[in-house]
């Protein structure tokens, strides 16, 4: 018995950092700062926790109603509030880096072309 003691210990904690971990990222978020690389730290910590409740889950350790209510269904809301956010972030994201990667393919293509000369006056350079 005091095995579960100490496995229920530990659920509680976890709990509580999960939904302290998923009010900092819908704060970040909502913030519209595009800080990813806090949001990626964020979204890797939650992970790790519900990874170690899935464990002691795995123990036998079993979430009581209110835990449900309390933590879990809290979190569930923030995750249905900041997916969209968070798609919408990574696919204008993706949408950036392609156009850096096209600027940069036509500058390797067309060399010294793709240059504007800021007088209007261009210059042949075959001779």
């Amino acid at each position: 018995m005091r095995v579960d003691m100490k496995v229920a210990d530990k659920l509680q904690p976890l709990l509580d950092q999960l939904l302290s971990v998923s009010q900092e990222l819908r704060k970040q978020v909502l913030a519209d700062q595009d800080e990813v690389e806090e949001w990626s730290s964020l979204i890797e910590q939650r992970e790790e926790i519900i990874k170690q409740i899935n464990d002691l889950q795995n123990q036998g350790q079993l979430l009581r109603a209110e835990d449900k209510q309390n933590y879990l269904q809290k979190v569930y809301e923030i995750d249905l509030e900041i997916t969209p956010l968070l798609n919408q972030k990574y696919e204008e994201l993706d949408r950036q880096s392609k156009n850096i990667q096209k600027s940069r393919m036509v500058g390797a293509k067309y060399g010294s072309y793709g240059n504007i000369n800021p007088y209007g006056a261009y210059f042949d350079k075959k001779n």
